[in-house]
């Protein structure tokens, strides 16, 4: 047994050698691992939403299903009422009261971009913590182990160029379950941020997921959204992703192209 002085000496010395920095290529490769193990535990989910804008004091609801591996629908309440519909193939916008059904075909897209167009649509509805982020591919992506307030976290962070515009991401993971804590992009426009201020999670799987959110920019509160009657892996019909034209209305078929 070495006594205290001794161990002193030692550290003195610098024969007590200080733990080896993590190697973050490597801890975004598992992170990715991680995020993935993460969509295969979930076969389905269904939320109502109420997403209030802090500054007008407006709410809008929302209704949400998925199915794996890729359908996804989002239904807007209010004065314009929208139903958005992915059922695995082309993306359907039915216009509620205009009774128009417009049928986009992605065929014509490579997956990446594809992705990218459902992302973006759906972003609204689904918060990241029901689905992976979509991250760059190679060395724009690294990750930091850190200890939080409540265990152990993974700090992934992205850099993407888009034309002369650049964005740091940065998200926050509780870890190894890949539960989304907050995100933020720093780009042209300032600083935005996500933060998850209440979870609910599901024992069965070891995960959790958001109930409640606060999206701010520039330090200020912009989005507060609250999720209820939250249900994990509970059936989901495919019928639910195939809208038809309401008796009346009408329909129109585009197509998105690849840009060159």
């Amino acid at each position: 047994m070495i006594g205290k002085p001794a161990c002193i000496l030692l550290l003195l010395s610098g024969c007590v050698k200080s733990p080896a920095p993590p190697d973050v290529a490597a801890l975004a490769s598992t992170a990715r691992t991680q995020l993935a193990e993460r969509e295969r535990k979930l076969t389905s989910y269904r939320f109502h939403g109420m997403a209030t804008d802090v500054a007008r004091n407006e709410t809008l609801a929302f209704d949400v299903a998925y199915k794996s591996p890729n359908k996804l629908r989002g239904a807007t309440q209010g004065a314009t009422p929208h139903v958005l519909a992915f059922d695995g193939k082309d993306f359907r916008d039915l216009d509620v009261r205009a009774k128009k059904l417009t049928t986009y075909s992605l065929a014509g897209l490579p997956k990446g971009r594809a992705d990218a167009f459902l992302h973006q649509v759906f972003a609204a509805f689904v918060p990241e913590g029901f689905r992976s982020p979509l991250l760059p591919a190679g060395p724009g992506l690294t990750a930091q182990p850190r200890q939080g307030e409540r265990g152990p976290e993974l700090l992934l962070d992205a850099r993407i160029a888009d034309g002369p515009a650049h964005y740091a991401f940065t998200f926050r993971f509780s870890n190894p379950a890949m539960d989304l804590l907050e995100k933020t992009i720093s780009g042209p426009d300032g600083e935005s941020r996500v933060q998850v201020l209440k979870q609910t999670c599901e024992p069965a799987l070891r995960l959790c997921f958001p109930q409640e959110l606060l999206e701010s920019h520039g330090g200020k509160a912009t989005v507060r959204t609250v999720l209820s009657e939250i249900a994990i892996n509970a059936p989901v019909a495919d019928a639910e992703f195939s809208l038809a034209v309401p008796e009346g209305g009408t329909e129109e078929h585009r197509a998105l192209a690849a840009q060159p």
